[in-house]
């Protein structure tokens, strides 16, 4: 998916306050980050970082971003409500993409819930001191 041809990605902030019982706790906002150069299929070639990666560190260099200039920030950083209304108004579901990540969010913690559940064990000595 793209959003004015450019790919993105998303940071969505979760919080583990508890192993056991355990209880996870998704923010309701987060960011969604631009590449700076528009994606085009028959680019394949991965040096062109611009198109292909999102970081920060690495799109500021490109004369298309300016660090400096709120207006550029703005257009390849965004936050996820922002995200979610340019998808509504194009007609796409978010609540449903939103159930989705949530879905994979709690699918990845309980993948390792053992491992987590037993180093809380071992190094955490009182259980309301550790999220």
């Amino acid at each position: 998916m793209l959003i004015n041809g450019l790919k993105f990605d998303l940071r969505i902030y979760v919080l583990v306050t508890s192993i056991y019982p355990l209880r996870i706790y998704i923010y309701d906002d987060g960011l969604c980050r631009f590449a700076t150069e528009k994606f085009d299929l028959s680019e394949t070639n991965m040096n062109k970082r611009f198109i292909h990666l999102t970081n920060y560190s690495i799109n500021k260099a490109n004369k298309n971003f300016d660090c400096e200039d709120q207006e550029s920030v703005n257009k390849f950083k965004w936050s996820l409500k922002q995200l979610k209304n340019t998808m509504s108004e194009q007609g796409l579901d978010t609540d449903l993409m939103m159930m989705r990540i949530e879905d994979i969010i709690v699918k990845t913690i309980l993948s390792i819930e053992g491992k987590m559940y037993r180093a809380w064990e071992k190094n955490v000595p009182y259980r309301t001191n550790c999220f």
